[in-house]
């Protein structure tokens, strides 16, 4: 599986692009050299350096003084949440670049690598399981369980809640308004949790698609009655095998 020229971003720096090239390439020694010489790959220039990297054992002792950033990118996933997805994708989190650096370096290399993140790995694949399991649902199931949801935050109280933690003073967009909403009340369950994230944006968004529909409409029905897309089928399955390789 190659990555898109695209999906790459080349470094800034020479010391930065003779970096990337190195690992590319496997040249280990000039991977030695620049980082005894100072030089510390940025987040970005490493990601693009693993996503083409020729590993091998000597580039694997090169890289020894940055293992930690190494093992931060590699057995990392994001998590789509922190990066403010809009609700109307609610996909919890994406194992791509991760899956792609495992294919680069190896099977073995990659499990050695990553041994010691195996647990937050098991909970994200949990997470994502039971995601599925509600995509898998009967119509008759997804229809009953948002239809509970909506019955849950279609009431005046649940609404004045989400008015207060969406409050004028905050961003569209944001969908941690605290710092500008004072009064915001602490979400009673993790269900009403994701219904303050629904924001004045994602609303707009999902009413885009779903005209005249309530507040607990739009959110129960995105919530409850979406099916799994092709990207989230991959990446179930990217989950279960990097999860199956650290077992």
């Amino acid at each position: 599986m190659s990555v898109a020229p695209k999906d790459l971003d080349p470094a800034a720096t020479d010391k930065g692009r003779s970096f990337q090239e190195a690992m590319h390439n496997g040249d280990a020694g000039t991977i030695a050299f620049l980082l005894n010489s100072g030089y510390r790959p940025t987040r970005v220039e490493l990601r693009t350096a693993l996503l083409q990297v020729k590993y091998s054992d000597a580039v694997k002792v090169a890289v020894a003084s940055i293992d930690q950033d190494v093992r931060d990118v590699a057995c990392g996933f994001t998590t789509l949440l922190e990066v403010r997805k809009p609700m109307t994708r609610a996909t919890l989190f994406d194992a791509e670049d991760a899956f792609l650096i495992m294919k680069q370096i190896g099977q073995d290399h990659w499990r050695a690598l990553c041994a010691s993140d195996s647990g937050k790995w098991r909970e994200a694949l949990g997470k994502i399981e039971q995601q599925n399991a509600q995509y898998s649902k009967s119509d008759a199931e997804k229809k009953k369980d948002a239809d509970a949801c909506i019955g849950k935050f279609s009431t005046r109280d649940a609404n004045e809640r989400w008015e207060q933690a969406n409050c004028s003073a905050c961003p569209e967009t944001h969908s941690n308004c605290a710092t500008y909403c004072p009064q915001a009340p602490q979400p009673a369950d993790a269900d009403e949790a994701r219904f303050f994230r629904f924001n004045r944006s994602d609303m707009s968004m999902a009413a885009m698609a779903a005209p005249r529909r309530s507040r607990a409409e739009l959110f129960c029905n995105l919530q409850y009655l979406t099916k799994a897309t092709d990207f989230d089928l991959a990446n179930l399955q990217r989950f279960r095998d990097l999860v199956g390789l650290l077992n």
